[in-house]
This record gives C-alpha cells, sequence and structure tokens, in this order.
C-alpha cells in the first residue's frame, strides 16, 4: 500500500453540488438525474463536491452525425443510433445515441446494471442487438460474418478490469499473444514486445509472471497487450476500478499518453468521476440502459 495514496476519488452515486449559471441557450429548467447520480442542473453536469465538469448539449443526441460525419465534417469512427438491446422482455439498452471521431475519449458513466458493459460488447460484436444501428469503422456490427468480427477485434482491443492476463505465462508472452494468433513472425514479436514494455513502463518485467506484479502494473501489461496490433479504439472496462487512487492515475496518465502518442479513441466504462475529469472530452450518463446526458467534457 503506498504511504501517499492521493485524495480519494469521488464516485458517482454520490450527490453533487448545483450550479445555478445556466449554459448559453440551454432552458433553466431544473433537471436532476435519477437518484443518487451527480445532478445535471441547467445543462451543466456537476461531480461531488466541485464545479461544473460538463456541459450537455441536449440537441447532442442524433444531432452530431450527418451521413458519417461529425459536426464538424470529421471522419466518424463509431456512430451509433437509436441502440436497443433486450435480453427477453428485459430491456437493456433503449435509443442510445452517439458518434465519436479519431481520438475521442468517451466515457460511459452509471450505476451498475446501467446498461455499460453491454454496450461495449455490442460495439465489439460479442453481444447482438436487437434495434437500431451501430456502425464501427464504417462497418455495421451485426451484418459482419465470422471473419469480419474478426477483422473487426483486431481493430478494437479491450483493457478489462481485473486484467485477464494468463497465469502460467510471463508478462512477455502475455503482451506476445494477439501477434501469436494472428501469425506475426517471431523475430518481428519480440521487437513489439520490447517495443510496448518499454513503452509501459516495465521492460524489466518481462520474463516475470503475473502474479509477481502489483495490480498497476498487471494492468500495464493489459494495456501493452491490447496495444500489440495497433488498433485504432480502446474499449476501457471499469480499467481502474481495481486500483488505489495514486494507481489510478497513474494508469490514467498512460492511456492520455497512448492517445495522444497514436490517436486512438478510447470508450472509458466507469463509476469513477475523476476519471471523467481527468481524461474525456465526451460523456453519456446511462441510467436504466437510456441515456440521461450527453455531451462534451468543459
Amino acid at each position: 500500500m503506498p504511504s501517499n495514496p492521493g485524495p480519494p476519488i469521488p464516485f458517482v452515486g454520490e450527490k453533487g453540488a448545483v450550479t445555478e449559471t445556466p449554459s448559453p441557450g440551454l432552458s433553466s429548467r431544473r433537471s436532476p438525474t435519477p437518484s443518487g447520480f451527480p445532478w445535471i442542473h441547467r445543462g451543466r453536469f456537476v461531480a461531488s463536491g466541485g464545479g461544473p465538469v460538463c456541459a450537455f448539449p441536449w440537441d447532442f443526441r442524433g444531432a452530431a452525425v450527418v451521413d458519417g460525419r461529425g459536426a464538424e465534417g470529421m471522419e466518424t469512427i463509431i456512430e451509433v443510433r437509436g441502440l436497443g438491446k433486450r435480453y427477453g422482455d428485459l430491456e437493456v439498452l433503449r435509443g442510445v445515441d452517439f458518434a465519436l471521431e479519431p481520438g475521442d475519449v468517451f466515457g460511459v458513466v452509471g450505476h451498475s446494471g446501467a446498461g455499460k458493459s453491454t454496450l461495449l460488447r455490442c460495439l465489439n460484436g460479442l453481444e447482438d442487438y436487437q434495434e437500431g444501428s451501430v456502425r464501427v469503422l464504417g462497418r455495421e456490427v451485426r451484418e459482419l460474418d465470422e471473419g469480419g468480427l474478426k477483422a473487426l477485434r483486431r481493430d478494437m482491443w479491450m483493457i478489462f478490469q481485473n486484467f485477464n492476463l494468463m497465469e502460467r505465462r510471463t508478462v512477455g508472452e502475455n503482451v506476445a499473444f494477439p501477434l501469436e494468433v494472428w501469425g506475426t513472425p517471431p523475430r518481428e514479436r519480440e521487437a513489439r514486445v520490447t517495443e510496448l514494455l518499454e513503452l509501459v513502463g516495465l521492460p524489466d518485467k518481462r520474463d516475470q509472471k503475473p502474479r509477481a506484479l502489483s495490480g498497476g502494473q498487471k494492468q500495464r501489461v493489459g494495456i501493452a497487450r491490447a496495444l500489440a496490433l495497433n488498433p485504432r479504439v480502446l474499449l476501457c472496462d471499469e480499467a481502474t476500478s481495481a486500483l488505489d487512487p495514486k494507481t489510478t492515475l497513474s494508469i490514467l496518465d498512460l492511456l492520455m499518453d497512448v492517445n495522444r502518442r497514436f490517436g486512438l479513441t478510447l470508450v472509458v466504462v466507469t463509476h469513477q468521476m475523476e476519471v471523467v475529469k481527468r481524461i474525456c472530452n465526451k460523456v453519456v450518463l446511462l441510467d436504466g440502459g437510456v441515456v440521461q446526458g450527453a455531451g462534451e467534457t468543459e
């Protein structure tokens, strides 16, 4: 345990302060989110104990994308329109809309059971959906065959809360695994592993097993593995929830470095408002599978 773990990170679920300053062009109507979430009030998203985090333009959903282009004519790397997902009679996502451009860091915030992880699994084709459209890199996900899904997942890798490392393999072998699956020649594979371990700050851990690593080090290995095939999108499913505050900040800084260095788009599922404030430029708030607010962070 670090001697100075840093300040506690506020979690979604703590009731936030309320700002009295309306955003330009927005109604001054009071708009609280469902019980337990930070307030969305007069177009502002307010974190616990702090000032405004995000301004939410209420016409963001469905209005940000026209013919596959963002509001400023940029390429749309992920476009979701009217997404609906059910398990039998249980509706877990309804009418979800958003669009992401290359380099966006997109926060998906909500309580457990809000539909956040299901949304991620719809993006990479691990879950089917019954309504709407999910287009990733110009491809409608539910229309992809097995080969198309494999190609999609090469371009879109996931970083997990519990790291998902193979305990019997060394750190280097874990990072090399995607390269093995895709048939990268051994010499290229070794060079790529060396490059990635340098990037995440673990060059001296190559021959160690995951059990010898701290939680933060394990997540760095997970990030290196996710980068092995040069993806265009990283899906981060509560990637810092199992880490202490100081380690969380170091992992967020690494993700931002990766985002800036390679221009990757990140989709970040989180309960932690500090994550949104520190790295996200766009955010959506889910509750009961429905978007309660969406917009750009300040």
